[in-house]
C-alpha cells in the first residue's frame, strides 16, 4: 500500500516526539494517509479543493508494517481499547503507554467507518481516513518527497 504525507512545509528531518499525550490522537507524530484517502476526505467532507492548496509537497512512504499496531476489526479496536483507555469514558488512549508497552513505533488504522466503534470510543471516531501516525522513524522505510 501506498502512503502519502501532504505538508505546507519541506519535512527535513524525523523528529520523535517525547510525550504522546493521553488524547484521541497520539500527539507530534507524522501523520500518513493510505493512498490519496487525505485528498479525497478535503474533497468530500470538507467540499473545497482550494483548501489543497496550502499543501506545497507531497511525500510517499513505504511503511514496516510489523512495526505498527495494526486496527482493523471492532475485535482489534476494543481490545486496545481495554488496555491503553486513558479514561473510564473511552474518550482517550494513554499513548505514552502504548509506546512503551508494545514497542511499537504507530498506530494504523486501517478501517476508520466501523460504525459500533464510533459509537462505542470516541477516540476512535476521531480517524476520519484510513491512515498511520508515525512517533518512531523505524517503521518509515523509505520517504520520498517533491514539491507540488
Amino acid at each position: 500500500m501506498r502512503f502519502t504525507h501532504l505538508s505546507a512545509t519541506q519535512v527535513k528531518e524525523f523528529h520523535t516526539p517525547r510525550k504522546l499525550g493521553i488524547k484521541p490522537k497520539p500527539a507530534g507524530v507524522l501523520w500518513f494517509a493510505c493512498e490519496d484517502a487525505w485528498r479525497t476526505w478535503i474533497k468530500d467532507e470538507v467540499g473545497n479543493e482550494e483548501w489543497l492548496k496550502q499543501y506545497k509537497y507531497e511525500y510517499t512512504a513505504e511503511l514496516g508494517e510489523s512495526k505498527l499496531i495494526v486496527l482493523k476489526t471492532y475485535k482489534d479496536i476494543q481490545e486496545f481499547n481495554t488496555k491503553f483507555s486513558g479514561d473510564e469514558d473511552y474518550n482517550t488512549i494513554n499513548w505514552d503507554r502504548v509506546r512503551k508497552e508494545t514497542g511499537k513505533s504507530g498506530i494504523f488504522v486501517k478501517n476508520p467507518r466501523i460504525f459500533k466503534a464510533r459509537q462505542d470510543f470516541l477516540w476512535y471516531s476521531s480517524f476520519d481516513i484510513c491512515s498511520v501516525g508515525v512517533w518512531s522513524s523505524d517503521a518509515i522505510r523509505s520517504f520520498v518527497g517533491k514539491k507540488i
